[in-house]
């Protein structure tokens, strides 16, 4: 979880992965580009190779946890369309909000299953 700036995090980071370091801006401005969809393609790419693997056990069973999570959603007219508007301040200023839930395989470091949707969903029904 960052607790410092974007900036901060960027330029101790990227280095050490051997990666050009750029400035926070132009991290922020480029990661509204980024496609919903990748993320859905990165799990099933990776779901495979997963099955295929050994895994460590804990009295004979995968061990699953499961987080539920609530994320502030930047303003477009499609966050809007899909997740709705949460909240109004007095200013007018509308709030979005999305809740997400992960499924992870505690022993073997991988996240199973992964959900967004709005705030109607319930964390039971999710």
């Amino acid at each position: 979880m960052f607790k410092e700036s974007v900036e901060f995090n960027l330029q101790n980071i990227l280095p050490s992965l051997s990666v050009r370091a750029v400035t926070g801006s132009a991290f922020s401005q480029a990661r509204y580009k980024v496609k919903p969809e990748v993320f859905r393609d990165l799990l099933e790419f990776f779901k495979e190779p997963y099955c295929g693997l050994e895994k460590k056990l804990w009295k004979g069973h995968i061990l699953l946890a499961g987080d539920g999570s609530t994320l502030n959603l930047p303003a477009s007219k499609d966050i809007e369309a899909y997740f709705g508007v949460h909240s109004v301040n007095q200013l007018g200023t509308k709030r979005y909000l999305a809740r997400a839930l992960l499924i992870y395989d505690v022993l073997n470091n991988f996240i199973v299953s992964g959900h967004i949707s709005s705030m109607k969903t319930g964390e039971k029904t999710f």
